[in-house]
C-alpha cells in the first residue's frame, strides 16, 4: 500500500512503498506546513503547493508510482534502484538516459 508522509523538519512530503521486504522512498517534490496535514493527505482539497491542489498531485503520484510497479514486474521484476528509475520517468515523462551512453559506446565499438 502506497503510504505518503511528510518530514518533520521541512516539510516534505515522501512517498512510501514496501515491495519484497524493501522500501521505496521519494520524494513528492511538494511541502506543506504541519498545520495543513492530517498524516496522510492534505487537510482540505485548498491546500496547494507553487499553484497545484496537494491531493490532486499527491493521487498523481500515487498513480506514477503504480505505473512503475506495473512496469517492473512486467520487465520480470527488479530491485529498487530500477523502481525509481521508472518511477522517475513515469512523474517526469522523460526517460532516463541513465547507462545509454555505455551502450550506445559498445555499438559504436564494435562497428556495427
Amino acid at each position: 500500500m502506497v503510504k505518503f508522509n511528510r518530514d518533520l523538519k521541512t516539510g516534505d512530503i515522501f512517498i512510501h512503498y514496501h515491495i519484497a521486504g524493501k522500501r521505496f522512498r521519494a520524494s513528492t517534490g511538494m511541502r506543506v506546513s504541519e498545520k495543513n496535514w492530517t498524516g496522510k493527505w492534505a487537510k482540505s482539497s485548498r491546500v496547494e503547493y507553487n499553484g497545484l491542489t496537494v491531493n490532486d498531485e499527491l493521487a498523481h503520484c500515487q498513480q506514477c508510482l503504480v505505473m512503475a510497479i506495473v512496469k517492473l514486474k512486467a520487465e520480470g521484476g527488479g530491485d529498487i534502484p530500477r523502481l525509481k528509475e521508472l518511477y522517475e520517468i513515469e512523474t517526469t515523462g522523460k526517460a532516463s538516459s541513465k547507462g545509454y551512453g555505455l551502450k550506445l559506446f559498445g555499438v559504436f565499438q564494435a562497428g556495427i
